[in-house]
């Protein structure tokens, strides 16, 4: 992830006005992902799993977006249910990650050395929770 520093936001004009570039900095780090599972077999053909996954911080406080994680380790829990009917297979799976982290203001970053970018958000608190319904079927011929 560190090989993401940068990239330019550019906008044409459709009406023939100024075009517009914008630095949007990134600075991200290398992180780790952690994942680990259990499944538990039960009537033959039927399967009852757990996993938790553990994703190290990524993003740059510095260089804060609304369009990413936060700049924070994330957490997933997750747990389903397979069986297996005949030449039939079918999995439900549910996931919910989560993570916050608290981001320093403009002002806070550039004390801190931070280049100005005008394309990171504001400062504040940056709080990811999402629920994944997941369901897959296969055949096997």
């Amino acid at each position: 992830q560190s090989e993401n520093e940068s990239a330019t936001i550019k906008a044409k004009s459709a009406t023939g006005g100024t075009d517009l570039e914008v630095l949007n900095l990134y600075k991200w780090n290398d992180s780790i992902t952690l994942r680990t599972g259990i499944e538990y077999k039960f009537l033959t053909d039927y399967r009852a799993r757990l996993g938790y996954i553990f994703d190290g911080k990524v993003g740059n406080e510095l260089y804060p977006t609304a369009f990413g994680t936060p700049p924070a380790a994330n957490h997933s829990f997750t747990a389903g249910l397979g069986g297996t009917w005949g030449m039939f297979e079918v999995n439900l799976a549910y996931a919910y990650r989560m993570g916050s982290a608290t981001v320093p203001g403009q002002d806070e970053r550039k004390a801190e050395g931070a280049e100005n970018c005008l394309a990171c958000s504001k400062g504040g608190d940056y709080t990811l929770a999402m629920h994944g319904f997941y369901l897959d079927t296969s055949v096997r011929f």
